[in-house]
């Protein structure tokens, strides 16, 4: 089961993120390397990942994890109403992915995920 924890943002640096994610994966981290997703991309991160930290804001897209084995399975959303205003580490394991869903109601943006891929130091 896909474990999460929950950081507000505010005035949470990434040296106090990396040694949170280094507290809830029991490895040394790195610095996250944060990218923008676009609604409908699938990613798998490396096998070196060590959990991926997502940032949620109001205008942020959900963030759906699935397990990529055998076959395809839903694991969880991790959603704007939710975790409104803070960073959520997602500690990684084995066969994880997730899929940026970012639609907007009025059609004319789509919504993006911001998430830092942070990798075993």
């Amino acid at each position: 089961m896909v474990h999460l924890v929950s950081l507000v943002t505010v005035d949470v640096t990434e040296k106090e993120l990396i040694q949170q994610c280094e507290k809830q994966v029991e490895k040394k981290c790195s610095a996250p390397d944060w990218r923008y997703y676009q609604h409908g991309e699938e990613i798998r991160p490396p096998d070196d990942t060590a959990a991926i930290l997502i940032e949620v804001s109001v205008a942020s897209a959900q963030v759906r994890l699935f397990h990529f084995g055998t076959a395809v399975t839903f694991v969880k959303t991790i959603a704007p109403l939710q975790f409104n205003l803070h960073t959520v580490i997602v500690p990684w394991e084995q066969g994880l992915g997730f899929v940026c869903y970012g639609v907007n109601d009025n059609k004319q943006s789509a919504k993006i995920c911001k998430i830092g891929i942070v990798r075993v130091a």
